[in-house]
């Protein structure tokens, strides 16, 4: 297996989407040959019909999207542990991992975008900045002169997976048994490492 993961300078891992992919290998019991990539070096990426890392080949099989490499780990390794534990599993793992790359990631990225681009390897930081701003709609500057007036309502937002995870009490928020250390209970599953 061939793991094509986005590096920062010396090989700084710094996606969240990438390391989505390396903690569901490292559960399935694989170490993957990693290949590091800028964001300068997409051309690199053309063998797999798109631009976006990770990119997971094993053997001739080319896929992408921690999501989609996680599905294909768990129905092409059956015998390995499972990242799921079942189809609700699976339903229940998307949704999570949905709400995780369309509110969690963009709202901690906001709290974060001046230190990943100082972590950046250089030829990287125009592109990174001009796409954040654009994405954003506002400055890196102005992202980082907002952060601390925006981490109470980003924390407010982790407030459900407090309830699930039960930090810090002997029942959840929601008056019920503790399930455990992880979303999925007394071990992680995919679910934890979208999170």
């Amino acid at each position: 297996m061939k793991l094509y993961d986005l590096s920062g300078r010396d090989q700084l891992r710094f996606s969240p989407f990438c390391w989505k992919t390396r903690l569901a290998l490292a559960h399935k019991g694989f170490e993957a040959e990693v290949v590091f990539l800028h964001f300068a070096d997409k051309d690199q990426l053309a063998f797999s019909g798109q631009s976006w890392l990770p990119v997971l080949v094993d053997g001739g099989v080319i896929v992408s999207d921690s999501f989609e490499i996680a599905c294909y780990l768990e129905r092409n390794y059956p015998e390995r542990r499972t990242l799921f534990g079942s189809e609700i599993g699976i339903a229940g793992a998307r949704f999570i991992n949905a709400w995780v790359d369309r509110d969690l990631i963009p709202g901690i990225a906001r709290l974060l975008m001046q230190d990943i681009l100082a972590a950046l390897a250089p030829c990287d930081r125009a592109y990174f900045r001009a796409s954040r701003e654009a994405a954003f709609g506002e400055t890196v500057e102005q992202m980082h002169a907002l952060r601390d007036e925006r981490r109470p309502g980003f924390q407010a937002s982790l407030a459900p997976l407090r309830a699930v995870l039960n930090v810090g009490a002997g029942t959840s928020a929601i008056g019920s048994p503790a399930t455990g250390r992880f979303l999925s209970g007394s071990a992680p599953s995919y679910a934890d490492y979208s999170v």
